[in-house]
This record gives structure tokens, C-alpha cells and sequence, in this order.
């Protein structure tokens, strides 16, 4: 109860009409899932947690295991998105990457990280959509 009320009271405020920052991240992973597929991608997991922190999409591309970072931002936003994944960025990323690598997959298995920036207009459609491919 004690915890349903401070998110009421400190929540960030938004805009009408703009989503907070988690389903805005929602809605960017939503469209880089349909995005991958249409390139015939096949998406095996969404949100991987581990201890490290948390992969966004991994996906598969005929042989290759793909590890997904989606970066989302709406269009009124002044910094580019690419700078959202800076050097601590990358390197956790990195660490993920091989976790996984390590965890779930068979040794040999052909491997990438890709970025995916996607800008969304202050209505939730999309504006801009960028598939980085070995990105890290």
C-alpha cells in the first residue's frame, strides 16, 4: 500500500498522450520485434534477465544467434539517440553478450550484437526506425 502510494506521488509526469519511460521502451521493443520478422528474423526470447542486467531481444538470423540492444526516444527529444550507447553502454552489453554466449548456446555458435534506435512521434507511431548490425 505504503509503495502504490509513493509511485503515485513521485512517478515522473508525462505529457497527454506520451508514455512513461517503461512503456515507451515497451512499445520500441514491440517494434523492432515486428521489424525483425519482417526480415525474417526469428525472435527466441524478449527481455533475458540475468544478474549482469537485461538483453532486449534475442533473435535468429538463418544461423546466427543475434543479441538485440532497442534504444527508444520520441522525435522532440534534441540528443541523438545514438549517444543513448556510450562506452559503460557498450561494455555491459559486451558482458551480456557472452553470458548468454556462455549460458545458453553451444560452443561455435555464429554470434552479433545489433542496435536498434527506434523515434516515435508524439502520437506512439513510429517515426524512424535503424537496424544497426554488429553495432558492438
Amino acid at each position: 500500500m505504503l509503495n502504490r502510494l509513493k509511485n503515485l506521488l513521485f512517478r515522473k509526469r508525462t505529457s497527454p498522450g506520451h508514455l512513461s519511460p517503461r512503456e515507451l521502451g515497451v512499445l520500441g521493443e514491440n517494434l523492432a520485434c515486428q521489424y525483425l520478422e519482417k526480415e525474417n528474423y526469428a525472435i527466441l526470447e524478449r527481455n533475458f534477465r540475468c544478474f549482469l542486467g537485461e538483453i532486449d531481444i534475442v533473435a535468429r538470423e538463418n544461423h546466427r544467434i543475434v543479441i538485440v540492444e532497442v534504444k527508444t526516444q520520441y522525435s522532440h527529444v534534441n540528443i541523438p539517440i545514438e549517444w543513448k550507447i556510450n562506452g559503460r553502454k557498450k561494455k555491459k552489453l559486451y558482458s551480456l553478450f557472452r553470458f548468454y554466449q556462455h549460458t545458453r548456446l553451444t560452443p561455435g555458435t555464429e554470434c552479433r550484437i545489433d542496435v536498434i534506435t527506434v523515434i516515435v512521434n508524439s502520437d506512439n507511431s513510429l517515426l524512424e526506425l535503424k537496424h544497426y548490425k554488429r553495432a558492438i
